[in-house]
């Protein structure tokens, strides 16, 4: 008869989660690339709300990255989630003033004549 350690088992699925969690990631890292290849293709944007929608998968991926580096051990991934901390603070800085901006323009329209 075998006999298995709880400590053999809690080892093990924690190694089954960590690769569940790199495979996640791992297509996450690959569509933040195309993502950004893509905008970055274009040029210039104008401000649009859409924009507000890049600042939750960001985050995601930070907080996603940080919990999976903490578990490995691995320097590489603290270094990744910081990367995309600093994008999604900026990201939402960014569609802060945008919002900003649209709604001062919208009651101050920049071609009316002010009295």
């Amino acid at each position: 008869e075998t006999q298995v350690d709880d400590a053999q088992v809690a080892q093990l699925l924690h190694w089954v989660c960590v690769l569940a969690a790199l495979f996640l990631e791992s297509a996450g890292f690959f569509l933040t690339f195309f993502a950004f290849a893509s905008v970055l293709s274009y040029g210039k944007h104008k401000f649009h709300y859409g924009f507000w929608a890049m600042t939750f998968p960001l985050g995601t991926m930070h907080h996603a990255t940080r919990v999976t580096g903490e578990l490995t051990g691995w320097t590489t991934f603290s270094v990744i989630a910081s990367i995309y901390g600093a994008m999604s603070v900026l990201w939402t800085i960014l569609c802060l003033c945008g919002s900003t901006y649209d709604v001062y323009t919208w009651f101050f329209p920049p071609n009316s004549e002010r009295n």
